[in-house]
C-alpha cells in the first residue's frame, strides 16, 4: 500500500544521498501503482500480478491485496501518493481492456 509517512522518509534518504553525491538540483520523485477499474477484475488482476511475479513470490499476493480496484480507491490512492510530494504517479494497469485506459483517464480527469 502507499504509506505517506514511508515514502516521505524514503525521500529524504534520496535527497540525502543525492546532496552527498553532489549532485545539483533535486532528484524527480515518480512513483507507480498497479490497478484495475472494477471490482470484477481482480481476479484478471491478480491472475497478471502472480504470472509477472510469480505464483509463489509472496510479493504477488501482497501487490494483489493493496491493489485498489474502484474509482474512488484508486483516486485516494493517488491523493495519498501525491500528497507524499512525488513529481509525477503513473498507474500500471494489470488488465489487457483498452477500456481500463479510458477508464482511468476519465476518473483521474475528475481528480
Amino acid at each position: 500500500g502507499a504509506d505517506p509517512v514511508r515514502l516521505k522518509q524514503s525521500f529524504q534518504i534520496f535527497e540525502k544521498a543525492w546532496q552527498e553525491a553532489g549532485r545539483k538540483g533535486q532528484p524527480r520523485f515518480v512513483a507507480c501503482f498497479y490497478v484495475a477499474v472494477g471490482q470484477e477484475l481482480a481476479g484478471r488482476a491478480s491472475e497478471y500480478i502472480h504470472d509477472y511475479y510469480g505464483r509463489s513470490n509472496p510479493m504477488s499476493d501482497g501487490i494483489t491485496q493493496s491493489m485498489p480496484l474502484s474509482p474512488k480507491a484508486i483516486q485516494e490512492k493517488i491523493h495519498i501518493v501525491a500528497d507524499s510530494g512525488v513529481d509525477e504517479v503513473i498507474l500500471w494497469a494489470t488488465v489487457n481492456d483498452v477500456n481500463q485506459v479510458d477508464r482511468l483517464a476519465e476518473l483521474v480527469g475528475q481528480i
